[in-house]
């Protein structure tokens, strides 16, 4: 008589180049090319979900951020998509930065160099050596960028790339009344890419198949709604519907820069409700040649406007909110709020100053009061 068990077989995360896995939400994380950038969102962008990052007037800091997002796909072997009608894209690809080759070796290795020449017991000496492994496996996630020197031909000639400027039209009058045929282009362009690399996420694997390397596609979409794209700005927020819905279906992370100053305020509160993560990069305003005492040393506020909640009741929350950020030769920066020292040292308030009228301290009538001057 057979039994009716069967055995209990663990499926085993699949193995993608580039990732880590959250210790909060067990979700696949890449990074965003920017170390501090990670700290603040918990760790990294999930695979699957989508950044929207308001751009300024000048659009300086929202390019540095994708331009750090492309080259940290670039390092780990990732196919990038791009999508632009306001730039070249070769030019924004040659302009990429460089890893940062200075104090940028891991500890872990260090000390593992270093205790290579103790002796230990000889039981041990042949068992494998795991610490080296893992020092291998963290170096993947994440790099420090030196934003004076940019990737060097030989590794831009490796890059797997798709361009999207703009396309022949098809149209469909079945669709024409909710997305514009080139943005239709554009999804149906998303879709090969994603097939081409084999991102589709497959849910039929058992656990006894070995689990294939499998990739992330980084899609970058530029200036999401500028008067080249020519859209109307009610169209946007379906367009980010219609993104997520791809993403959700497959193992790609997709960043989208929008002109915020085009639009009005429902929109914009739109396209950061359904995005899964929504920054502003608000540049620091000089007036009058000087700035705001609370940004001194800041180029600008680094502001979160979502986080998601996947696998969690709650989003992840940073230790603070309070952020600014600062742009140096070499380095993208996000650091803490802190008042300087001669405004934390202020004067005392007015109220503190204020004496208020002496009240008598006999409770009689009014015709035992003792204290007869009165004082308004």
């Amino acid at each position: 008589m057979s039994g009716g068990f069967k055995k209990n077989t663990r499926i085993r995360a699949p193995d993608v180049l580039g990732t880590k896995i959250s210790v909060e939400n067990a979700q696949l994380l890449v990074s965003t090319g920017a170390p501090e950038f990670d700290n603040v969102i918990g760790g990294g962008l999930a695979v699957g979900t989508l950044l929207l990052i308001e751009e300024d007037r000048s659009n300086s800091y929202a390019s540095l951020l994708t331009r750090l997002f492309l080259a940290e796909g670039v390092l780990v072997g990732h196919p990038l998509l791009v999508a632009s009608k306001d730039k070249n894209i070769d030019t924004l690809i040659s302009s990429l930065p460089a890893e940062d080759q200075t104090g940028n070796v891991p500890e872990n290795s260090k000390q593992v160099s270093e205790s290579s020449d103790m002796k230990i017991a000889w039981r041990y000496q042949h068992m494998p050596n795991n610490s080296s492994d893992r020092s291998n496996r963290s170096v993947q996630f994440g790099h420090h960028f030196d934003l004076s020197r940019n990737l060097v031909p030989e590794v831009l000639s490796s890059i797997k790339l798709t361009r999207w400027s703009g396309g022949p039209v098809k149209h469909d009058k079945t669709a024409e009344d909710v997305l514009s045929p080139e943005i239709q282009t554009l999804l149906e362009s998303v879709k090969n890419s994603l097939a081409e690399h084999n991102c589709w996420v497959q849910c039929n694997v058992s656990g006894g198949e070995p689990v294939k390397q499998r990739t992330v596609l980084r899609m970058a979409i530029l200036s999401l709604g500028s008067p080249l794209w020519e859209i109307k700005s009610e169209k946007i927020p379906v367009i980010f519907y219609a993104l997520r819905a791809i993403l959700r279906a497959s193992c790609a992370v997709c960043l989208v820069t929008i002109p915020s100053h085009f639009f009005n305020a429902a929109t914009i509160s739109r396209c950061r409700q359904i995005s899964d993560y929504s920054i502003q990069l608000i540049p620091a305003i000089h007036i009058d040649g000087k700035v705001n005492p609370l940004l001194s040393g800041q180029d600008g506020l680094f502001k979160i406007n979502k986080l998601p909640s996947i696998n969690t009741i709650t989003p992840y929350k940073p230790a603070t909110l309070d952020l600014g950020f600062k742009v140096r030769r070499k380095k993208f920066c996000i650091e803490k709020l802190q008042l300087p020292p001669e405004i934390a040292e202020s004067e005392e308030r007015e109220q503190d100053d204020f004496v208020g009228p002496k009240l008598s301290q006999s409770f009689g009538g009014c015709g035992s009061g003792s204290n007869k001057n009165l004082e308004f």
